[in-house]
């Protein structure tokens, strides 16, 4: 889930300019940005300082280069050996890259961006820091949803990562748990996440993260009235663009936020599993029946080998006749036991099942 220098270019302003050589090193990772100003006008500085280094994408006029080829092939060559991720370079004092230096760029898979008068460094600066600073944080929200989905948390523990995730502090609250059925890249949901938490229309009742491939919707409330829930979801999403037809949805029941928000999030994530095996575009887990005992216990060890154990006659056996067995079983399952249902999906007679 790291920043690259593609997605940086490509997600702010510099996206309008060219990218004139280095191009195989578009996914050098970002962490951080700056400008070089005086570094390598002062001679042995970096014997002594250690000003960029790894992750780094810099912004630079070279004024100190006065336009001379040499010192901006050997600065080049010095960002090359400290792993600085790719350059953009206001075009004041160079308004084409050197061949010299192109070759070198290529060579070493260092990017580097030309760009004119139009932008200003802190633009350029600012927009980057958000970009990473973003991703940061939906880093350290992912890690916590993952505790309250895959640990038994004590209620006190529950409650101090749902106050650090920033949750309503209402007495219910539903979640929703939404896989995208055509993968989004991952800085593609950070910015569909931050244009609701910058949105002016946005409901500080709702909360909106990133968990793995899939978002995170919860809605809080002080009325336990249903299809409230359900109407705030759909309305945040119609306020940032999304349509819900192009997800598939788990729905959690009713709990409180706070002290039981890794219940809503296990639910809504059970839920979308059904929903995906189903083969239907939500459901709630109030309706997914068996499958919630199925479920929650599928992460247990004894549960698993004994899952391995039963299957394994039919899994090691390679004739048809196992085969088929296998997809009436599978198709039996989706169509939740009932026969009729199964021998329609399979094209066979009721009686085969």
């Amino acid at each position: 889930m790291m920043i690259t220098v593609s997605e940086v270019i490509k997600n702010g302003t510099l996206k309008n300019f060219l990218i004139v050589c280095g191009v195989s090193g578009l996914g050098n990772e970002v962490t951080k940005t700056g400008i070089i100003d005086y570094e390598f006008a002062i001679e042995g500085f970096f014997e002594n300082n250690q000003p960029f280094g790894y992750g780094d994408f810099l912004v630079a006029s070279l004024m100190f280069t006065n336009g001379d080829e040499s010192i901006l092939l050997k600065m080049v060559e010095k960002l090359i050996e400290l792993r600085v991720s790719g350059l953009a370079v206001k075009n004041i004092f160079f308004k084409t890259i050197p061949r010299s230096v192109v070759d070198l760029c290529n060579e070493k898979a260092f990017p580097i961006v030309l760009f004119d008068n139009s932008l200003y460094f802190e633009e350029i600066i600012t927009e980057i820091d958000n970009i990473i600073q973003v991703s940061d944080w939906v880093k350290q929200i992912e890690t916590k949803i993952g505790l309250l989905y895959l640990k038994d948390l004590t209620r006190r523990e529950v409650e101090v990562i749902s106050k650090e995730m920033r949750i309503s502090q209402r007495k219910h609250g539903v979640a929703f748990f939404m896989i995208p059925k055509i993968s989004l890249r991952h800085l593609n949901m950070q910015h569909i996440i931050n244009s609701y938490r910058n949105h002016p229309y946005h409901d500080e009742k709702i909360s909106f993260f990133k968990y793995q491939q899939a978002f995170v919707v919860i809605v809080a409330s002080d009325s336990d009235i249903k299809p409230k829930f359900e109407k705030s979801f759909l309305d945040m999403l119609h306020l940032i663009g999304i349509q819900v037809s192009d997800y598939c949805v788990g729905i959690s029941s009713i709990h409180d936020p706070v002290g039981e928000l890794d219940v809503c999030i296990k639910e809504a994530i059970w839920s979308q599993k059904v929903a995906s095996i189903m083969a239907v575009e939500r459901k709630k887990f109030s309706d997914i029946g068996t499958w919630s005992i199925l479920l929650c216990n599928q992460q247990f060890k004894h549960i698993t080998q004994y899952m391995e154990h039963y299957l394994k006659s039919i899994k090691n056996n390679s004739s048809d006749s196992s085969k088929e067995l296998i997809k009436t079983a599978i198709a039996y399952i989706k169509c939740e036991g009932n026969t009729k249902l199964t021998a329609d999906s399979l094209f066979i007679h009721e009686n085969t099942v």
